[in-house]
């Protein structure tokens, strides 16, 4: 008999997840797209398991319900499943999920990250009320859990009374790991720079960021060290963060930020929630399946209808992050926010 897959088990964001991976390249891999986080032996939990395997789980023979910018989709009874252009695949039932296929190198590296995103918006769902689950913490599993292609930053420093997180949107290149990083130098809690799980709490909404290693374009950073390497092969030429630990406590979402580019000095306004909502559609990672979208709207349009900030980073690439910085305080102090109905 051979030896035993590597295995870990972690806490993602909440969700109580068993890592079985086929190699300790594979695990090492998959801890850096869900994070280091060990799951607390003290909780009680019926754990989802995730699995790694050198062939690939078998997609329907059926064609796709849709084609993502990643590869296609199958949605229904049977479960989800998910085809990578590079030909990994991944399938999710009620108990957890399966990858795996041929991609190797850098190509791995960016399929498994690519379709995570799917896999865990997945299990975000599914773990709601699956059968013979005990909840891990109040909140958790009760309630829908919806994954986001979002970031999150902690509006206060520790201080007294419930904590609050401002949720950013905005298209792909419009700032979210720049702003991230600028609050992280001026010495912010940043919960996630791309993931971020969100769920309703009564009068609510509490985010939580899925504690991946964290990512910024090399551009940002005004010094870098001689042993900081890009990511081969990365379009945006990006550099992992890896000494930097997320916030993982969850926090209340008291603002959606739109994060954008300025041609001046960078501002701070508000901003329309018709806007807002459609980013916040957007960002959700299942919103091309029906069903799973028709649950989350009700969320976005309520963050919608919260305070909205447009926030346009500095063209000057010398004061982009000090003024990056200097507009979150005026978030955390309570800048003005005009509340805008979505209908507007």
């Amino acid at each position: 008999m051979g030896d035993p897959p590597p295995e870990t088990h972690l806490d993602v964001a909440g969700l109580d997840l068993v890592v079985r991976a086929q190699s300790e390249d594979d695990l090492a891999l998959l801890t850096k797209v869900l994070g280091r986080r060990q799951f607390d032996p003290g909780r009680t939990s019926e754990p989802l398991v995730l699995t790694t395997a050198p062939v690939g789980p078998a997609v329907p023979e059926r064609e796709p319900d849709f084609a993502g910018p990643y590869g296609d989709h199958w949605y229904g009874p049977e479960g989800a499943h998910f085809r990578h252009h590079w030909g990994l695949t991944a399938s999710v039932g009620p108990n957890g999920a399966v990858l795996g296929g041929p991609a190797e190198g850098y190509r791995r590296w960016v399929a498994v990250r690519n379709s995570m995103l799917f896999v865990l918006a997945h299990l975000y769902l599914r773990d709601r009320g699956r059968p013979g689950r005990r909840r891990v913490e109040e909140g958790a599993g009760a309630t829908p859990r919806y994954l986001l292609h979002a970031a999150a930053i902690r509006l206060d420093r520790g201080g007294d009374g419930p904590a609050r997180c401002a949720l950013v949107v905005g298209d792909s290149g419009q700032g979210k790991s720049t702003l991230t990083y600028a609050a992280i130098i001026a010495g912010r809690q940043v919960m996630a720079d791309d993931m971020v799980v969100v769920h309703p709490e009564g009068d609510h909404v509490v985010a939580r960021g899925v504690p991946r290693v964290l990512t910024v374009p090399s551009e940002v950073l005004p010094e870098r060290a001689a042993d900081t390497e890009v990511l081969p092969g990365d379009d945006r030429q990006r550099i992992e963060l890896e000494g930097h630990v997320l916030q993982p406590d969850p926090a209340r979402i008291t603002a959606v930020v739109i994060c954008g580019h300025d041609s001046g000095p960078g501002r701070l306004l508000p901003a329309a929630g018709a806007d807002a909502l459609d980013l916040l559609v957007s960002a959700f990672v299942l919103s091309a399946l029906p069903a799973p979208l028709a649950s989350w709207f009700p969320t976005a349009a309520k963050l919608a209808n919260g305070p909205v900030a447009e926030l346009r980073l500095a063209c000057d690439a010398d004061q982009r992050l000090r003024r990056a910085a200097e507009m979150l305080g005026e978030l955390e102090s309570g800048h003005q926010l005009q509340r805008l109905s979505p209908a507007t």
